[in-house]
């Protein structure tokens, strides 16, 4: 129930591209930054490529945080990491925040609390509108390359609905994701 979406999986897929937002997006945090990186995770499954090209050029570790089937995060820990390691938590696009909470969250008990987290969200595209992401009593300021709004309305408020549009969940499977591509040509 948005009027817009992007498919940054479409980018990201095209190494040199996801090189030049890893490098892009490795100068806004390294200007922010106050603290060290120990390493990196991307919020799954979108920003994980960009977490490893963005943690190869700092020479760090990055973790893999993936999806399983039912939908929950599951962390890799990384090894060697030592005692409060700090961890930048990178995600492709930002809407509400909802995949880099899980991520915080996730990674809290995959370390049993004993983690430190980079008090940044970086990301490349911001379409929420929002500048800052509370989980558990930490405050992550947003850092995007772009921003760019798009609205969202719960279902029974969307506007697009009541206009007759037809819902479509485009991260849903492929065929949705054609639907939603090819519903735009006359």
């Amino acid at each position: 129930h948005s009027d817009g979406f992007f498919n940054m999986r479409a980018l990201l897929k095209q190494e040199n591209i996801r090189m030049i937002f890893a490098t892009q997006l490795l100068q806004r945090v390294l200007k922010e930054c106050e603290s060290r990186i120990d390493g990196i995770v991307g919020v799954p499954n979108g920003a994980t490529a960009l977490a490893e090209s963005m943690a190869t050029f700092l020479g760090i570790q990055y973790g893999k945080l993936n999806k399983d089937w039912n939908g929950e995060n599951v962390f890799s820990l990384m090894n060697g990491m030592g005692c409060d390691p700090y961890i930048l938590i990178v995600e492709d696009v930002c809407t509400r925040g909802t995949g880099f909470s899980q991520a915080v969250t996730t990674l809290k008990e995959a370390y049993n609390g004993a983690i430190r987290f980079v008090p940044l969200c970086p990301v490349i595209l911001n379409r929420g509108g929002i500048h800052q992401i509370f989980v558990e009593g930490i405050e992550f300021q947003v850092v995007a390359l772009c921003e760019y709004r798009l609205h969202e309305w719960e279902p029974q408020e969307c506007r697009l609905c009541n206009k007759g549009s037809q819902p479509i969940a485009p991260k849903a499977s492929e065929e949705n994701w054609e639907k939603l591509t090819k519903s735009q040509l006359l």
